[in-house]
């Protein structure tokens, strides 16, 4: 597949985060996180800037950012086809952007999450 290009740098950097999960994922997965990917592609480049940006794909995880990218994508405002702009995703359709997000996030925040599952109340009984 060829590599899109996007115009944020931490949206390019988290595409190559997806790239690189390519053989560990299937191709079905991999196709929904670059719709993840896409999505954030499609953002209005002054919302993917966080109060204190790194120009990584980190910045795109700061909470303002993700409420705004779901404000947008639930909204509908993300989709791919210029049609389809502004029809409300469907529950299952938020459902799995929601799961892919959290993917994403452990992908690019891993340091958080394993941090997460440390903690005693995570540990399996």
């Amino acid at each position: 597949m060829t590599p899109k290009q996007y115009s944020a740098p931490s949206v390019r950097q988290l595409s190559a985060v997806v790239d690189g999960m390519a053989g560990s994922v299937s191709e079905g997965r991999l196709r929904q996180l670059r719709m993840v990917v896409d999505m954030f592609g499609r953002m209005p480049t002054r919302t993917l800037i966080p109060r204190e940006p790194t120009g990584t794909a980190v910045d795109l995880f700061d909470e303002r950012v993700v409420r705004t990218f779901w404000s947008l994508a639930v909204s509908g405002n993300l989709r791919h086809w210029q049609k389809n702009v502004g029809k409300p995703l469907p529950l299952q359709t938020q459902r799995i952007v929601r799961a892919f997000l959290e993917v994403l996030a452990r992908q690019v925040l891993p340091a958080v999450f394993s941090y997460s599952c440390r903690h005693p109340s995570c540990s399996a009984e």
